[in-house]
């Protein structure tokens, strides 16, 4: 999977900002579990980790948040 295509349910961004806050909580952790696997070709470790950083500034940028999730949402 290389695209992000938002289809879940419509939310805010207020219903939303839990949820960052949580993902960004973890960043570390994730970005962490990868750069620790020594079997996991680092070609493949800075895909995974460049496709997380992608997520990330979408989570953390309010013009991006509305743009890729607000607006690509399923309606209830």
């Amino acid at each position: 999977m290389r695209d992000r295509l938002y289809r879940g349910a419509c939310r805010t961004p207020a219903d939303f900002a839990p949820l960052f806050v949580r993902f960004n909580a973890v960043k570390d952790s994730v970005y962490a579990l990868y750069r620790g696997q020594p079997d996991l070709e680092p070609k493949r470790v800075a895909q995974a980790l460049g496709y997380y950083d992608e997520f990330y500034r979408i989570i953390n940028d309010p013009r991006w948040v509305n743009r890729e999730l607000i607006h690509n949402c399923l309606p209830g």
